[in-house]
Parts: structure tokens; sequence; C-alpha cells
């Protein structure tokens, strides 16, 4: 697995914890995948894949993407009521 792999995967991981709290999921999961992000950067800090500022960006970059898409659902859930 290389790097952009390793990173498109930590993606997918804050994707999945952060849509689990809209979600309404049970506060199980969102523990469970919140647990499951946590570890994954955890491990890449410690294996020296990447550094503290680089996991803020991406962190930052996914809640950026999340915010966006966010915005469009309230645009089409106003523009239908």
């Amino acid at each position: 697995m290389g790097y952009e792999d390793l990173i498109a995967k930590l993606g997918r991981l804050l994707e999945a914890s952060i849509a689990a709290r809209y979600r309404g999921d049970m506060h199980a999961t969102k523990v469970r995948l919140s647990a499951r992000a946590d570890g994954y950067m955890e491990a890449l800090l410690d294996a020296g894949l990447v550094g503290r500022d680089e996991l803020l960006e991406i962190v930052a970059d996914v809640r950026r993407r999340d915010a966006e898409s966010s915005d469009d659902v309230v645009a089409d859930i106003a523009a239908a009521g």
C-alpha cells in the first residue's frame, strides 16, 4: 500500500466518522468509527509516515468537504419547502 492509498483510506475513515454523527447512528457506532480513524492517524504518526500538521490539513479538508456537501443538502431542503 502506497502513501496515496494510506491517505485515501484515512479520508474514507474520517468521512465515515463524520457521516455517522449526522445519520443519527447509535452512540457505539459513532464511537467505533471515530476510534478507528483516531487509531489509524496514530499509527501513521507512529510510523513517521505523516506529521501532525499534515494530519490537521487532511482532517480540515474532509470537514470542509462535508460542510460544503451539507450546504447543498440544506439548500435543496429549503428550495423544496
